[in-house]
């Protein structure tokens, strides 16, 4: 686990220096188009999307799993500098989120998804995760871990704090990997 934790943390420094010159480049052939001057951040995988109660959402990624609650794959997330879209595998928008109308995004404590917050404690909150079907495991799990903490990450660069965020992360990573006392 300390390892994988080091990892994320080093792939996320790397992925920033290349966001911050816009040079995050999408594999995808079927892309949303770009506003002028808007950059890729990141694309997810598959998704499923729920709008949950807080204290609902509160529980998912900590064990409860994403799969129950959420919806089925809607598609994938793709992520700009200004802006979260989700489309379906169909070429449709499905969602949009623009980075000046949401007021957190955070990942799930299992970095499987992100809760979306428009308002500072809204009673409801959206949320985007991971579909869990039998083919996203081991490494696919990882490659979506790397991208929920893109798109976190990309949110706070909106706000202007992309480094402080991954010292944030790297910290929190640290902090998970020191033993506990011994009893």
């Amino acid at each position: 686990m300390a390892q994988a934790g080091d990892d994320l943390v080093a792939v996320l420094r790397d992925w920033s220096a290349e966001f911050k010159d816009g040079r995050v480049k999408l594999r995808q052939l079927r892309k949303p188009p770009l506003e002028d001057g808007e950059h890729w951040a990141v694309k997810t995988p598959q998704v499923g999307y729920a709008n949950l109660p807080r204290q609902q959402a509160a529980q998912i990624g900590r064990g409860f799993g994403t799969t129950a609650t959420m919806g089925p794959a809607i598609g994938g997330a793709y992520v700009t500098d200004r802006r979260l879209r989700v489309k379906a595998n169909s070429g449709r928008i499905l969602h949009e989120w623009r980075w000046e109308s949401v007021s957190a995004v955070r990942t799930l404590a299992d970095l499987q998804g992100v809760v979306i917050e428009s308002a500072p404690g809204a009673d409801e909150v959206e949320i985007l995760a991971t579909d869990r079907s039998p083919a996203v495991s081991g490494p696919n799990l990882t490659h979506a871990a790397e991208a929920w903490l893109k798109v976190a990450a990309t949110f706070a660069a909106y706000h202007g704090n992309l480094d402080e965020w991954i010292d944030r992360f790297a910290t929190e990573v640290a902090a998970r990997q020191r033993p506990g006392p011994s009893t």
